[in-house]
């Protein structure tokens, strides 16, 4: 039977606490919910029973928009026509301020004209209002400007947001984040304490954002902080990356590096660790603890480099330092200072102090006359060199009392000249004798004729001009019943003519010739012309190193080269000392990892293979129950296999040439994807690509098949009882139409 209804409805008052102005403190919040009261009719009469009611709330009287969430009552009590029921629409239903209208709707009917709500669910959005003319009596605990939930508190200039203060949380921190100035600053979400003070642009679409937690930005448009604690004062288009970084304001600057600080300035680079760049255009602290003062299209690209300011100088050496223009400190523990000249001034090695002024350097004088003016005494190491003002020269002295004054050793020229050196005589405190100065050779002569002659501690014997500690170019040196000692090594130098016949040989009492070393260090055994390092000339066996017991040794004939052991023991490898790494046994196993290989081929480790690995009779996995523990079902396998992406794919071949990967369509899957669902049939080398082992796969499969298996088995036990059911209805009905 279809009901009809008409709307008779008046609303009731609230309660006379929400409509007593601000809500007493210390009581229980009102909360936000109105009690309505109405009276339904059906067919002209007073309605009984229960009925289904949904309650809407509007901004205009017909049409218009919903505001707010739907009532909805499924079994609203009625008698005698009235009905009472609570609504809740929340305050966010009234925060306009506006006019609302209730819609109501009666078991599916709904009931026409909307009724107009009177002034008390109103009330809600002024009940915790605070006077503008300032609150007296408040209790810091329970009285506040903001919000109970986790809700953002936004403070609006011409509608637009201003401030917002926003409550935040994440694993490791819990504070408030703030963001002034332009609507379009933002903190990414998950951020803790960061603060945006204000600035930003939405015109040009440059807004300050922080990504990081407890960074802050002061101002200025553009500007990111994208790590933790990072401080950019403002400016504009500036970005600290690093932790702990800080800019200072300027325009275009970045601080990549944790503890990276960049005063201001634009254009520049803070690339590493504690670099730090004071203002300037263009500048670049690439090093740790580098730093750049300012100036422009300076580099400081090492470990403590630094350049103080000027234009174009770079600082590319471990603590050195570049100043003024084009200087360029390119080696460790560099000082390279410029003048204005329009080339590079550049170290060539390692800790150097250089100076270019064309205009001189002055020490203790303003006017400097050279490239070095000093104004005042000089001393070299001590009293080694002293030249004063007067121009005495003082050696061992600094206190000269003539124009050259020497205390010590005094070397003389027998001749007077002081032309050209020559042999001189020494006369101090280490005695008198014959010496020579200037690289003359003293000669020592008989009859006329030079015997012997030394030259810087070369002696030479039959020659005046001595190549070598003894020198004898003709004749011979014969030593009877003594030997040749030395406390180091001993070099031959057969070819110290050059005439091309540099060869040791070593001949037998017969002159046979058994084994020589050429110029090029290679050396034969039985052969004149050795072509390699160590060349053996030999049909048969050749090296052999034996300890009595066990050797190794190499053959050679017609056949190929060997390598192996003539007694029976087996052949090791070792590299780095390392101990035994690969093994030949006397029966032809092969060992990788070990040395009793109990196969052919026997690894213990680890095979990869760029390849594919073949077996003609199939492989083996070791698998025995007492080699495991902590087993396991696998469970929810069909699920996993279900995850799977079985692909058709082609092999990176060009790419990845060393691989040597096979040509054509292939079958596969995704190592990555597999990770996702079975990580632990997935391998990452230590190249860092993936690898799947499709032989681990196969307990999965094999455990999805069961349960395959058995959801088969329970849906034909199903379908069983299903046929069985349906054979029972069909009997029956055959039985009922006879």
């Amino acid at each position: 039977m279809r009901r009809s209804f008409k709307s008779g409805l008046s609303l009731c008052a609230l309660t006379t606490t929400l409509l007593g102005g601000a809500l007493a403190y210390g009581q229980t919040p009102l909360g936000t919910a109105f009690t309505y009261q109405g009276q339904l009719k059906q067919s002209g009469s007073p309605a009984n029973g229960s009925f289904a009611m949904d309650f809407k709330l509007f901004d205009a009287a017909s049409a218009g928009s919903q505001v707010g969430p739907t009532v909805s009552l499924p079994t609203v009590g009625v008698a005698n026509g009235l009905f009472t029921v609570p609504l809740d629409f929340g305050v966010d239903a009234y925060a306009a301020n506006q006019a609302r209208w209730l819609e109501i709707t009666v078991s599916g009917t709904m009931l026409s004209p909307r009724q107009p709500l009177t002034a008390s669910p109103n009330a809600l959005y002024a009940k915790n209002n605070w006077a503008l003319n300032g609150n007296a009596g408040t209790d810091p605990a329970n009285h506040f400007l903001g919000t109970p939930d986790n809700q953002p508190l936004s403070l609006r200039v011409n509608n637009t947001r201003a401030m917002q203060y926003e409550y935040a949380e994440n694993v490791a921190f819990r504070s408030i984040n703030v963001i002034g100035g332009n609507e379009t600053n933002s903190i990414v979400a998950g951020v803790v304490g960061a603060t945006i003070a204000g600035g930003g642009d939405s015109k040009s679409s440059m807004p300050n954002q922080v990504s990081g937690d407890f960074s802050t930005i002061s101002g200025g448009v553009g500007n990111n902080a994208y790590s933790y604690y990072d401080v950019i004062a403002g400016g504009f288009d500036n970005h600290a990356l690093g932790g702990i970084a800080s800019i200072g304001g300027g325009i275009y600057n970045w601080a990549y590096s944790d503890y990276a600080t960049i005063g201001g300035g634009s254009m520049n680079a803070a690339h590493e660790t504690y670099a730090a760049i004071l203002g300037g255009n263009s500048n670049s602290a690439g090093g740790f603890a580098s730093a750049v003062g300012g100036g422009e299209d300076n580099n400081a690209n090492f470990t403590y480099a630094a350049i103080p300011g000027g234009k174009s100088n770079s600082a590319g050496g471990f603590a050195s330092l570049a100043a003024g223009y084009r200087a360029k400190a390119n080696h460790g523990g560099a000082f390279v200072w410029a003048d204005t000249t329009d080339t590079d001034f550049a170290s060539t090695a390692q800790n150097q102090f250089l100076i270019r002024a064309s205009g001189g350097v002055g020490i203790g004088t303003t006017s400097p006359a050279s490239p070095l003016s000093i104004a005042g005494d000089i001393d070299i190491s001590g009293s080694r060199l002293h030249v004063g003002t007067n121009g005495n020269v003082g050696i061992g002295t600094t206190a000269p009392q003539g124009a050259l004054d020497i205390k010590g050793r005094l070397y003389l020229d027998p001749d007077g000249m002081n032309a050209s050196p020559g042999i001189s005589l020494a006369i101090g405190q280490g005695g008198t004798g014959l010496d020579s100065i200037g690289g003359v050779t003293l000669n020592l002569w008989s009859a006329g004729f030079d015997t012997m002659s030394v030259v810087a501690g070369y002696v030479g014997i039959g020659i005046d001009f001595p190549l070598e500690r003894l020198h004898i170019p003709y004749g011979n040196l014969r030593i009877d019943n003594g030997e040749i000692q030395s406390s180091g090594p001993i070099t031959l130098h057969p070819d110290v003519d050059q005439t091309g016949d540099d060869i040791v040989r070593f001949v037998d009492r017969a002159g046979n010739e058994n084994m020589r070393i050429d110029a090029g260090g290679n050396v034969g055994i039985r052969t004149t012309a050795p072509a390699h390092p160590l060349t053996v000339m030999a049909g048969s066996y050749g090296i052999q190193q034996t300890n009595g017991i066990c050797d190794i040794s190499t053959w050679v004939d017609e056949s190929g080269g060997w390598l192996g052991t003539e007694r029976d023991c087996p052949l090791n490898f070792f590299t780095a000392d390392g101990g035994i790494q690969m093994t030949l046994v006397q029966n032809g196993n092969f060992g990788i990892g070990t040395s009793a290989p109990a196969e052919k081929l026997h690894v213990v480790g680890n095979i990869k293979a760029s390849g594919s690995v073949f077996a003609s009779c199939g492989t083996l996995t070791c698998s025995d129950k007492r080699f495991k523990s902590n087993i396991e079902p696998i469970s929810n396998a069909l699920a996993l296999v279900e995850k799977l992406r079985p692909v058709r794919f082609d092999w990176k071949r060009e790419e990845f040439r060393d691989h040597q990967f096979a040509k054509g369509r292939q079958l596969g899957l995704i190592a990555q994807e597999v990770r996702e669902v079975a990580p632990e049939v997935v391998q990452e080398g230590s190249d860092g690509y993936l690898s799947v082992d499709y032989g681990r796969l196969t307990p999965i499969l094999a455990q999805a098949i069961k349960e395959q298996q058995a959801e088969n088995r329970a849906l034909k036990a199903r379908i069983d009882a299903l046929e069985r059911r349906l054979s029972d209805i069909l009997d029956k009905n055959a039985g009922g139409a006879r």
